[in-house]
């Protein structure tokens, strides 16, 4: 962006940690959308862009770039932040065993 005849305010860059040690967390976090918005594009899929949003804020809430778990996305299970981020135990007492009488005579 110092470079001479670069105009630094439309200059982007597709290296996610390079944005981050250069200009912030927010704009890795905005490099990550829009990189998955153009690849999703290039295979003539659309994202709503809410959930472009949501997967990079779970990349980037720490203040740095994680990675994330692709079987996580690909088998649908929940991220572990917000409502995922609990899992709910319940005691059940033991059923008791069911006993067999003889059987009824049929007529």
């Amino acid at each position: 962006m110092g470079t001479p005849g670069v105009d630094g305010r439309h200059t982007t860059s597709n290296h996610v940690i390079e944005a981050e040690q250069t200009l912030g967390i927010e704009a890795a976090r905005k490099c990550i959308i829009d990189e998955i918005q153009c690849t999703m594009a290039s295979h003539g899929m659309s994202i709503d862009l809410r959930h472009t949003m949501l997967l990079a804020d779970v990349m980037t809430y720490k203040g740095e770039v994680l990675g994330i778990t692709s079987e996580c996305i690909i088998m649908g299970i929940p991220m572990p932040i917000g409502t995922g981020l609990f899992k709910i135990c319940q005691q059940v007492e033991k059923l008791p065993k069911l006993a067999y009488g003889p059987l009824p005579l049929l007529s």
